[in-house]
């Protein structure tokens, strides 16, 4: 065995210091990895070498031997660490142990996505890592699943230390060069900016969304896209969600890859909390600064590219100015003023087109299966939504092959459907927004929680079971004289038309008062509060008390306008239409389908509330339980499509 003194001599069985080269495993941004035999110690080894190309740069060998230090200054069950360092000819090397295992790129190699245990499994052990690291001083800058090791009693070991950084050490010496894996590459990082804990978080995020969806959190064709993909694009929570994440993990992932390093977790401490909490319903709770939001309330994930200035996609980009300038606090309404300028405004308000075509729906009637899908033939957007909305899990069969426009009305459900057409016709013909704000989020939203209503209702008549699907009601046993009310007066619940109209106060709030009302909006997101909150303090009443006020006024009565005055009331009895629609609109709100201009979910964990006790007990079904509803109905809630806006 003879002494290698360069990398082409690095054969099996040449020496290096006392170790006995014995295969080539890898090759890295800066060095090649061996596989390598200490005799003295009769233990396997694994050796990184300085590549030859960068052995002649000190600045380089500088970062090489940087490496070799902050894995020495880490000793921790979840770090590889350092066994020696030595030069020998040319040749600059540190040796570790050899891991016999796989890396977690063998994972995504696989093709297998990890499930919540094994996503919980890795992520715990990662945080445990990269805090120490950040503990005494070290940002690793590179995490991805190719540096993180699995040995064979399960145990995550972090590697490749390659651009670790102490803090406040300057990211790069030359600017033109950025170091980094694209795929994970957090923002600060692409931009040369300071890096800290944060950007590590952000890689760690986008690496387990790798692993537990199969897919990049940014799946371009070219690194210039990627890179500004990471730059540029909202967190994907559509695809996240078809991809079968649960809600906490979508918002988990969200929080984690934030653009800015401040709407990320502040330290792996928060995100050792949101992970504990992580199989709860909601978005992860975002602590610190100037915040109202309540105990057990989280945030609401928007999808809209739209900045908080512009309330994410409802202020009409012509106003400009109005975004761009501050909140003025003194322009505040009285309640009996905001009132008044409804029942008696100066000039006919555009709401009150809607009034015919929502006294339309609600009348309920047996439709005829023939006659929608004439009207879908007219309706190319409620057709396709309707096409849509029967593949999903909600509906009635499996559809497969031949899905034609009547076996997707039978599927979905011909009232549904008929309600659908409703809104779309209003949408087409009757809708007018006000010029200042753009209602195309608002009524994605809307139209989702009405039809997670209808779909709750359905699970308290026990015709729809999550987990077992639809049932034949004409042989099903009552097993309750509550069930049976229910069932015979399903018809004026008109589950639905509540869940479409539960917000329809703040376009009531927003064409009386535009200015205000956006101020309200923009307050609540600012402050992280409760919407209902900044629209008393800005006009003196808030979008329930204000919807139900204007359903009162037009005609409209009954549960439908008591459910739109308690739909936040998780915490009351109110009825079993109002609890149907405040579980609807948290679960809609949790997935952000559309965006209604409330920031906050209300209440994260919903099997707690009066909401969800009221609605159990109307079921009288002991299968009915929390778990259940998590693992087989609000899944089906992320796979609702999102309605497009109607061509007029």
């Amino acid at each position: 065995m003879s002494l290698a003194t360069s990398l082409k001599e690095l054969i099996p069985n040449a020496r290096l210091g006392h170790y006995t080269i014995v295969e080539h495993l890898a090759e890295g941004g800066m060095g090649h990895v061996y596989r390598a035999f200490e005799p003295s110690l009769s233990r396997e080894v694994a050796i990184k070498v300085l590549k030859a190309e960068l052995a002649d740069e000190p600045d380089k060998i500088g970062l090489f031997d940087l490496e070799a230090q902050n894995i020495a200054a880490l000793r921790h069950s979840n770090i590889v660490p350092i066994y020696f360092v030595g030069h020998q000819g040319d040749l600059h090397y540190f040796v570790m142990p050899f891991i016999t295992g796989s890396t977690l790129d063998d994972w995504v190699e696989s093709g297998v996505s990890m499930n919540a245990d094994q996503g919980i499994w890795v992520l715990n052990q990662a945080i445990e890592a990269l805090d120490w690291a950040y503990k005494h001083g070290i940002i690793h800058l590179d995490i991805k699943p190719s540096n993180f090791l699995v040995d064979e009693s399960g145990i995550i070991l972090l590697t490749d230390f390659g651009l670790a950084r102490t803090l406040g050490q300057t990211i790069l010496d030359n600017p033109d060069e950025c170091y980094g894996t694209p795929a994970y590459m957090c923002p600060e990082q692409i931009l040369q900016q300071p890096t800290d804990q944060r950007s590590d978080i952000y890689s760690l995020g986008a690496t387990l969304y790798h692993l537990m969806t199969c897919r990049f959190l940014y799946d371009c064709e070219t690194v210039t896209e990627l890179v500004q993909a990471h730059l540029e694009k909202p967190f994907p929570y559509a695809d996240a969600a078809a991809l079968g994440l649960a809600p906490g993990w979508i918002n988990l992932f969200d929080r984690m890859t934030q653009k800015s390093q401040a709407d990320r977790f502040q330290n792996y401490d928060e995100l050792r909390e949101a992970l504990a909490n992580v199989t709860r319903l909601g978005p992860v709770k975002k602590k610190g600064g100037d915040t109202l939001i309540g105990e057990g309330q989280t945030l609401v994930p928007h999808r809209s590219s739209a900045t908080k200035e512009y309330a994410y996609g409802l202020l009409n980009p012509k106003f400009n100015s109005w975004a761009e300038s501050s909140i003025d606090q003194t322009l505040v309404r009285k309640k009996a003023e905001t009132l008044n300028g409804i029942q008696r405004p100066m000039k006919p308000m555009k709401l009150s087109k809607l009034i015919k075509p929502l006294k339309e729906m609600v009348k309920i009637s047996t439709p005829d299966i023939v006659d929608l899908a004439e009207a879908l033939a007219i309706l190319p957007q409620i057709d396709e939504f309707v096409l849509n909305l029967a593949g999903t899990g909600f509906a009635r069969r499996t559809m497969e092959h031949g899905l034609t426009r009547k076996k997707a009305i039978r599927a979905v459900g011909p009232d549904l459907v008929s309600q659908l057409i409703l809104t779309g016709l209003m949408l087409r013909d009757d809708f007018e927004a006000t010029p200042e704000f753009v209602w195309t989020a608002f009524w994605q939203h809307s139209v989702a929680t009405g039809i997670v209503s209808y779909y709750l209702m359905e699970v308290v008549t026990g015709e729809f079971t999550p987990g077992k699907g639809w049932v034949d009601t004409s042989t099903k046993k009552l097993t309750s004289m509550l069930s049976l009310n229910i069932l015979l007066n399903k018809g004026k619940m008109n589950a639905y038309f509540a869940g479409f109209i539960h917000d329809i106060g703040k376009l009531a709030l927003a064409e009386v008062a535009p200015y205000p009302y956006y101020s309200a909006l923009r307050e609540a997101i600012e402050k992280q509060s409760s919407l209902a909150y900044q629209e008393k303090r800005f006009m003196g009443v808030d979008h329930a008390e204000m919807g139900e006020l204007w359903l009162g006024w037009i005609g409209i009565d009954g549960p439908a306008k008591q459910s739109t005055g308690a739909h936040h009331e998780l915490a009351k009895k109110s009825g079993l239409l109002a609890s149907v629609v405040s579980l609807a609109n948290q679960m809609v709100k949790i997935y952000g389908i559309g965006y209604s201009g409330s920031p906050v979910v209300d209440q994260r964990n919903l099997w707690e509330t009066r909401a969800w006790l009221e609605l159990k007990a109307a079921s009288k079904n002991q299968e009915l339980t929390p778990s259940l509803m998590e693992e087989s109905f609000i899944p089906l809630v992320a796979q609702l499509p999102m309605m497009e806006p109607v061509a007029r």
